[in-house]
């Protein structure tokens, strides 16, 4: 993890961040990350300095992965997500301090990160923007959810929602495709699309036998959490799942060999 300055003239490194999993900065010089893809979140001075570990994985209730965390206004709180594989069913929004190592639910949800911003706090529930009332004392929603008509897209290999909410309220994000799930299509040489062949998924990396008659692909599952692999009978328009069980399959698909990715 480097810190840049402006203009670009002065690259400071912190520290080894192999696979990161979110950032966050408040105005006091601290600064909040996720090392790995099974850490917990670590703190850091701004200005250098060494890391040190800021909450704790409960490994009876097999918590996997603390990650993207972001400040609240006040520079001490802050909100995370909580990755589970093997017991999705926790898998939310958390509230957490950097004076505790006790966190709380805040909402239900399968993707990070989630942004505060006047009173509201602004989250991602199955690709739609939702907004709820936050109460900043007790760090907890009140009232219902209001989804806004705007779909963010997300990475289900990293449960992570692509936006970001400013303090004052402005939002950046990347829209969801058009298309929801992907359709395999035949291409020729020319790139003229031929039949279909297979009905819609998310799909992972695909590797096709050498003879075309033959597919591995990796698909995911709908709580984004997991993706197995599949072979696809091209002929017959039929599949076959390979695998099962939590963690996602056939990251190296595209090389000829299946790796986990988290």
């Amino acid at each position: 993890m480097k810190r840049i300055d402006l203009e670009g003239n002065l690259v400071q490194v912190l520290c080894d961040t192999p696979i990161s999993r979110g950032g966050t900065w408040n105005q006091d010089g601290v600064i909040l990350f996720t090392p790995g893809t099974s850490k917990a979140i670590y703190q850091i001075p701004a200005n250098g300095g060494t890391a040190r570990q800021v909450t704790e994985l409960n490994a009876t209730r097999k918590e996997q992965s603390h990650r993207w965390p972001v400040f609240l206004p006040d520079g001490k709180h802050f909100l995370f997500f909580i990755r589970s594989e093997e017991s999705p069913e926790i898998g939310g929004i958390y509230a957490g301090s950097l004076d505790s190592k006790d966190y709380h639910l805040v909402v239900k949800t399968t993707s990070g990160p989630a942004f505060e911003a006047h009173g509201i706090l602004v989250y991602v529930r199955d690709g739609a923007i939702m907004t709820q009332s936050f109460d900043e004392k007790k760090l907890t929603t009140t009232g219902e959810p209001v989804a806004l008509p705007d779909r963010v897209a997300f990475n289900r290999m990293n449960s992570s929602a692509l936006f970001s909410v400013s303090p004052a309220g402005m939002m950046l994000y990347y829209p969801a495709t058009s298309g929801g799930p992907h359709i395999l299509n035949w291409r020729d040489r020319e790139g003229r699309r031929g039949d279909s062949l297979d009905s819609e998924f998310f799909y992972g990396p695909i590797n096709l036998s050498p003879d075309g008659t033959q597919a591995a692909l990796s698909i995911f599952n709908p709580d984004g959490l997991s993706s197995d692999l599949w072979s696809l009978d091209l002929n017959r328009a039929t599949k076959t799942r390979l695998t099962s069980g939590p963690e996602h399959k056939g990251g190296g698909l595209a090389a000829g060999w299946p790796v986990r990715t988290l």
